[in-house]
């Protein structure tokens, strides 16, 4: 049976029978930002009243006890104790890099991930043809990092149907232009904090220096609704909005932002969105759950809306996630959008 991790093709697997010794303890992680993780099937006996011992309990249990990598579930070869296929996944933020699997007398690696997790069947060989039981995995994980795929530009470039890393950004509006953006500098999306102070593109940069956004539906005061091709399919994507919420030019009361990830086929494999009322001003202050306008969620849009006076998952500085095989994800602002907003940490993990 082939190695393999289900729905990350093209990953090299080799099988070992190490240098000596035991294979498993030829695993090792080369890059100094990597973090060890071991994880030991256990089984557990114990003693019945005629002095036999008798399983009663199994379980995969890390023994490095660092918390980054879950086993989630596990298939049995025979009855309930002998793992032949995981089910695993790896703590927000983080990526595993390479995976060994050990059992019988027999490795099998997997080398050259940024994976969050998936389906490891390594097809351990055992006696007599037959497939080993797991005994132990083993990780190497890395802190998921934002890859400064913009990091070459400078304020103004044009960015439109340009590919960066694995995506082509677009306007949904033919025509229209994307192009980079930086604090400070010209072309600007917004202004922030509010009042005295202001900055051209405020508080965009804390972490990647280069954001961007639509400047024509800036320009014209229309909403920034954007598209994310992927050469490759990736399973997560994430994407940093600035500034939304202190501006509402058309004067709706309800605000609405939909995120959708679409597979090859078209399908939907995520989606996110988000919904809130105001009373319609302008430059509108609270924002509410319903169109009651009861249940505050945002006591204060000047600051909550604003990129550099929102705290981290308010609606002026809020980051979408979204998981799955996604081939494109689009962005859009039914109602009540606010054009003077930009994005930057374009994100994605294959």
């Amino acid at each position: 049976m082939g190695a393999g991790i289900v729905g990350i093709p093209g990953l090299a697997s080799a099988k070992g029978h190490g240098s000596g010794q035991p294979c498993f303890k030829d695993f090792e992680c080369e890059d100094d930002d990597s973090t060890y993780v071991k994880i030991e099937f256990v089984e557990v006996y114990e003693e019945n009243e005629d002095g036999e011992e008798i399983l009663v309990d199994c379980y995969f249990e890390e023994e490095t006890d660092t918390g980054f990598i879950t086993i989630d579930s596990y298939t049995s070869k025979e009855g309930e104790c002998e793992p032949i296929s995981v089910e695993w996944s790896v703590a927000d933020g983080y990526l595993a890099t390479k995976v060994m699997a050990y059992g019988g007398r027999d490795c099998v690696t997997v080398k050259d991930l940024l994976s969050t997790g998936g389906t490891f069947e390594p097809g351990l060989d055992g006696a007599g043809g037959q497939t080993a039981a797991i005994s132990n995995l083993q990780f190497c994980v890395e802190e998921e990092e934002c890859i400064d795929i913009l990091a070459d530009l400078q304020a103004g470039d044009e960015i439109t149907g340009s590919t960066f890393g694995n995506v082509t950004i677009t306007s949904s509006v033919a025509g229209n232009t994307i192009v980079a953006a930086e604090e400070g500098k010209d072309p600007g999306f917004y202004g922030a904090p509010n009042g005295d102070g202001s900055l051209t593109n405020g508080c965009m940069g804390e972490t990647i220096d280069i954001g961007f956004g639509d400047i024509n539906a800036k320009e014209a005061k229309a909403p920034q609704n954007l598209d994310f091709t992927f050469d490759n399919p990736v399973s997560e994507f994430e994407l940093r909005m600035l500034d939304f919420g202190d501006f509402n030019p058309t004067g709706a009361s309800k605000h609405l932002i939909e995120i959708t990830a679409f597979n090859s086929g078209g399908m939907v494999v995520d989606s996110e969105t988000i919904e809130y009322y105001t009373d319609g001003s302008v430059n509108p202050t609270k924002g509410y759950e319903t169109s009651a306008l009861s249940t505050v969620v945002y006591e204060n849009l000047n600051v909550e809306g604003d990129a550099c006076g929102a705290e981290e998952g308010d609606i002026g500085d809020y980051t979408f996630l979204l998981t799955g095989d996604i081939a494109k994800v689009e962005l859009r602002f039914p109602s009540g959008h606010d054009p003077n907003i930009a994005f930057d940490l374009p994100c994605t993990s294959q």
